[in-house]
């Protein structure tokens, strides 16, 4: 349990705040020549300020999971609101229902 939550945690710092190109260049400083290192520079780099969400329940219940589902509609919601799109009537949405029923009336 210790070690998921480190790694639970420490993901969350990672999308937050990355590694600048002076924190990688400074770890790889020792391990090889500076060809190696600036080839490895692009891979190694992550700018981090990325949003996230990091949500825990002590038990997965249906309370707890329709909050979840409710949580999630409500963002979806808000956004389109924001960027001036319907969310929940998307083109997108029903070719994907028309692919559906292609691949049902296969079998």
């Amino acid at each position: 349990h210790q070690k998921l939550m480190a790694n639970y945690n420490a993901q969350m710092d990672a999308l937050a705040f990355g590694k600048s190109k002076e924190e990688v260049h400074l770890e790889l400083k020792f391990t090889g020549d500076t060809s190696t290192i600036n080839s490895l520079l692009p891979y190694k780099v992550f700018e981090g300020n990325r949003p996230s969400n990091a949500i825990l329940f002590k038990k997965l219940t249906p309370e707890s999971l329709g909050k979840l589902i409710a949580m999630y509609e409500h963002k979806i919601f808000v956004q389109g609101v924001i960027w001036n799109i319907f969310s929940y009537d998307q083109f997108g949405v029903e070719l994907g229902k028309e692919l559906a029923k292609k691949l049902l009336n296969k079998h």
